[in-house]
């Protein structure tokens, strides 16, 4: 990308315009360094917008499907969906975006999250 492509994207964001970033102090972890000084930063930034950030908990796949973005958790037998992932799944409707989960046992289904329930050695919905 060019300077001046940049420089007009950068006017474009309006109130989040490029700031210096704040000192972030990294740590080791098993040798590397971590979190990214820079995904830290831009953290820091974007609380201080009063934005959430969530990244644990995404689905495994979005789908685009006939003008849709469909967002789906491939869960196996036995598997039911964690907090991390309804915390997720419910940031992601109040988005628009539609949420199911796909089950090989009923692979002709994708079954909407909140009605999703895994049981012993199959999974149903309710």
């Amino acid at each position: 990308m060019k300077r001046a492509q940049i420089l007009k994207l950068c006017s474009q964001v309006g109130d989040l315009q490029i700031r210096p970033a704040p000192r972030v102090r990294a740590t080791r972890v098993r040798g590397r360094v971590g979190p990214n000084i820079t995904e830290r930063a831009f953290v820091l930034h974007a609380e201080r917008k009063g934005a959430t950030l969530l990244r644990a908990g995404w689905p495994d796949y979005l789908m685009l499907h006939q003008g849709q973005t469909i967002a789906v958790e491939v869960k196996r037998d036995g598997y039911g969906i964690s907090r991390r992932q309804a915390r997720m799944f419910e940031a992601l409707e109040a988005a628009g975006v539609s949420v199911y989960v796909w089950n090989p046992r009923r692979a002709a289904l994708l079954i909407p999250w909140r009605k999703y329930k895994a049981v012993g050695c199959g999974a149903s919905y309710i």
